[in-house]
């Protein structure tokens, strides 16, 4: 014989659907400030841009589960240059290139990233660079982006991922590919400063590479916005200012990288086991009397598990583990990380596709109170 539904249970099995949608919106809408433009590239005006392949992204994966995405320039197989304020302590970073995706497999993981030793966080000083590099070289493109020498002019282009100025509140996954000329009005041996011409930089918009317009000719990485009023919500214009990094100048740019003809550039910081009599040691490194660049606790250029390390500057692993993202990490945990990296792109996929993961808690709600009714029904 079968039972009767009560009420309760009918109320019960509308409650379930109902409950899961309001817990999505109420999770979302606090989640709105870790999608926020502040931490993403948002080329403001412009146009939609399909040039420039050597012109890709990044995209941080930080601990807390914020997101942070920034432009960069594509050097090599395995290189990529951005702003030194783009690397969020650990977060995990992926390289991408063409239109813009959160998907893991689409992009390509960090294996060591350097930021320049004399980044102080002042933009106006300089030195606002950092190194990506990926193992194994697996960025194909027939040219990528060559170093070159910034002069006053107009005949530059930005290129960046991000939002116009209608959609920067709203935007999520769906990242548009942008450009905006620039006039460059001042440079010193450092930065220049610009001024957009149809466009503007906004928020977050760090990394991206500047190019002689129409080529792959790099001579700079977007730092910061200017702008002489203290209100933020006035900094995203068109034909705003800005400031860039430069890239040519060797004591300004000490970071290892190939040029196109694949010649390698002199390290201009020491290593680990190398001189620092006329070079400043590598990031986690110090110089002893001897005037030769070792780890802290000891000479052997090899760091423990769960400690710094960087192929670019010899500091290696002990056996066992594996560098990834300038951390040793055991080799049986990188699945684990990867795992981590994996659920954290899940997350920000979902927060930026409201429809999908409301379609997505419907079902489960309807497959959960169908489950209950049957239930109830024997």
């Amino acid at each position: 014989m079968r039972k009767k539904i009560s009420l309760f249970q009918i109320i019960t099995l509308i409650a379930i659907p109902v409950f899961l949608i309001v817990a999505f919106l109420v999770v979302n809408e606090l989640n709105k400030d870790d999608l926020s433009p502040e931490q993403f590239s948002a080329i403001y005006g412009g146009k939609v841009e399909t040039g420039y392949p050597y012109a890709g992204y990044l995209v941080g994966y930080e601990p807390n589960n914020r997101i942070n995405v920034c432009g960069v320039a594509i050097v090599s197989e395995n290189t990529g240059i951005t702003a030194g304020h783009c690397i969020i302590s650990g977060a995990n970073i992926f390289i991408g290139e063409g239109n813009f995706s959160y998907t893991k497999i689409d992009n390509f993981l960090a294996s060591d990233i350097q930021v320049h030793p004399k980044w102080l966080k002042d933009e106006a000083q300089g030195f606002d660079l950092a190194t990506i590099k990926i193992n194994p070289k697996i960025i194909s493109l027939e040219v990528y982006s060559s170093i070159s020498t910034p002069i006053n002019g107009c005949d530059y282009e930005i290129v960046g991922y991000g939002a116009t100025e209608n959609d920067i509140a709203s935007l999520g996954a769906n990242r548009p590919r942008k450009s905006t000329g620039i006039c460059i009005n001042s440079v010193n041996n450092k930065t220049f400063e610009f001024t957009g011409i149809g466009g503007g930089i906004c928020f977050g918009d760090s990394g991206s590479p500047v190019y002689v317009k129409g080529t792959n000719k790099l001579v700079g990485i977007v730092s910061a916005i200017i702008s002489s009023n203290s209100e933020t919500s006035q900094y995203c214009h068109i034909n705003n200012k800005g400031i860039a990094t430069r890239v040519d100048n060797p004591d300004e740019f000490s970071l290892h990288y190939e040029y196109e003809n694949r010649t390698p550039v002199e390290l201009n910081f020491a290593i680990c086991g190398g001189s620092c009599q006329q070079k400043e040691c590598a990031k986690g490194l110090v110089c002893n009397d001897k005037k030769v660049c070792h780890l802290l606790d000891n000479m052997d250029c090899i760091s423990t598990l769960d400690n710094y390390c960087s192929r670019i500057a010899n500091i290696l692993c002990e056996d066992g583990s594996s560098c990834i993202n300038n951390k040793c990490i055991k080799r049986d945990d990188v699945n684990a990380a990867e795992t981590t990296a994996f659920i954290n792109e899940t997350i920000s996929y979902f927060n930026s596709n409201p429809t999908t993961t409301i379609a997505v808690v419907i079902i489960v709600g309807i497959i959960m109170s169908a489950t209950i009714f049957f239930s109830f029904k024997r």
